[in-house]
């Protein structure tokens, strides 16, 4: 039986309509208000709509609320996850097929119905364990939503269906977008691509491309050379991801949007402004969901969005207590002197009960605590190392401080949010520093700086968004810096309300 809306989530889709007409919406609410429900609702008034998630696992809160609305779904994932790589004879050899209309299996006969039951991974999962593929299958299937990860709206959009709406889920997440364009070749990479298309039916395309750039990584590069021209080899014809974006990266050197590191292991190839990626969206109709969007100034300036009304929704207040130490600092120059207090306090603020999720601002920062507390993230850390329970520390932009449920049947394990210091840019990184220089002399030093408080009053929000999974969750919140006066207005708390330490 379908499912009925609340009364503000009836309010909120007749909202987001009526402003849809005109302009595009950003909408924020917090979670457990049945954002992707609201998204729907609109959808279904706009008609074939298209989803866009960070992660694929992000999917599956998308189809279950299709179900629940009665909608039928479709979409992707990732060709090269699930490709059977199967071997045919071509001409007078065996070899393997890499493109969909050479393949054994290319058809358009499978189950839709089962296709709704399991959701695209693990329906996609399923027929790969009986060897079959339905791929091909799933880019031509129509439905009234279309799910995909980001980077088939910014660089396949061709294969996106959907075109009434563009929906962006956890939309802050965007902020980070433009890490997409980033990419690093090494040899070890070339080499392995190398190995891989050696004896398919795209061999002579592809190995003569992979000499010309390991030529160009090794020496070229170093040189000053430009990078060769993929596109000469006919890559186009090659269904594959990571071609794709090697050849698109390489065409990108010389903008003045993006920089060329060199390395004892290969080249990086790196974009400066997410103006330069986020502005295609001002060519659509577009929802962004989260419940920690940056401000309407920040999307424009950073962001290059035009032409679109942020919309936003609290049906009801979550039970946090803040607390302020205006002693210490992160400050870069000032931190190592108060390292030793920080572990102390850090240490002290152990709940007895859940986690004690600690957001830092660097990995280095992060090794302090070492010894000290249960579980440090490294550049290694996975969701499914982190234990139920103790001290935790996450760093900020890294795999867990952000989009990650610490939860156990529907409640939040964090029991306590300790935030050391500013999550501003590190700027003894040189990527980090040529991005703030870029964005300095694109909007202003002054400007720059704002628009980076916004960049990390996300994060610190969204750290803080961990402890408060449902409307039962209540939690305490430790802030440890004597910058952080003006990071409670974002937070929407009276300073009046915060404790001093």
């Amino acid at each position: 039986m379908p499912v009925e809306l609340r009364p503000y989530q009836r309010e909120a889709v007749k909202t987001i309509l009526t402003n849809l007409r005109e302009h595009s919406v950003a909408f924020q609410a917090p979670t457990g208000s049945g954002k992707t429900l609201i998204a729907l609702e609109v959808a279904k008034e706009l008609g074939s709509s298209s989803v866009f998630t960070r992660t694929l696992s992000e999917y599956m809160p998308w189809e279950r609320d299709c179900r629940k609305l009665d909608m039928t779904f479709g979409g992707l994932a990732g060709k090269e996850r699930f490709c059977l790589k199967p071997q045919v004879k071509l001409d007078s050899s065996v070899v393997r097929v890499t493109q969909c209309r050479s393949c054994p299996f290319f058809t358009t006969s499978y189950s839709k119905k089962q296709l709704q039951q399991n959701g695209i991974v693990k329906y996609l999962e399923k027929l790969n364990s009986r060897g079959k593929c339905g791929y091909s299958w799933l880019k031509r299937e129509d439905a009234e939503v279309y799910i995909y990860t980001y980077p088939y709206y910014f660089f396949y959009k061709g294969l996106v269906k959907g075109r009434s709406l563009h929906v962006f889920d956890e939309a802050h997440n965007l902020m980070h977008a433009h890490d997409l364009m980033g990419i690093t070749i090494s040899v070890a990479r070339i080499q392995r691509l190398r190995k891989e298309y050696t004896g398919t039916d795209v061999e002579s395309s592809v190995l003569p491309a992979l000499d010309a750039l390991e030529s160009w990584v090794t020496e070229g590069a170093k040189s000053g050379e430009l990078p060769p021209d993929l596109s000469e080899y006919g890559l186009e014809e090659v269904e594959d991801h990571t071609l794709a974006s090697l050849s698109r990266a390489l065409e990108k050197v010389g903008d003045p949007s993006y920089r060329l590191y060199v390395t004892d292991q290969g080249i990086s190839i790196k974009l400066l402004d997410p103006a330069e990626l986020l502005s295609k969206l001002n060519d659509d109709r577009w929802l962004m969901l989260s419940g920690t969007l940056p401000s309407k100034a920040y999307m424009e300036k950073a962001w290059g969005l035009k032409d679109f009304k942020l919309v936003a929704v609290n049906p009801y207040e979550f039970k946090l207590s803040f607390f302020w130490d205006r002693d210490l600092t992160t400050r870069y120059g000032q931190r190592t002197a108060y390292r030793e207090e920080y572990v102390r306090k850090v240490s002290e603020l152990r709940s007895q009960q859940g986690i004690t999720l600690v957001l830092v601002p660097s990995y280095e920062v992060a090794s302090w605590f070492k010894g000290v507390a249960d579980y440090v993230e490294d550049k290694s850390s996975s969701v499914s190392s982190v234990p139920e329970s103790g001290l935790v520390v996450v760093v900020a932009r890294g795999k867990l401080s952000e989009g990650v449920e610490f939860v156990k049947e529907g409640r939040s394990l964090v029991k306590r949010v300790v935030i050391v210091g500013i999550p501003y840019p590190n700027t003894s990184d040189q990527y980090e520093k040529d991005e703030l220089d870029y964005l300095m002399s694109k909007v202003g030093k002054r400007t720059a700086w704002s628009l980076l408080k916004e960049e990390a009053s996300v994060i610190m929000r969204q750290a803080i968004g961990r402890a408060v999974r449902s409307q039962e969750d209540s939690a305490e919140v430790y802030l440890l810096d004597k910058r952080a006066g003006p990071f409670f207005k974002d937070m929407g708390v009276p300073l009046k309300k915060v404790r001093l330490m």
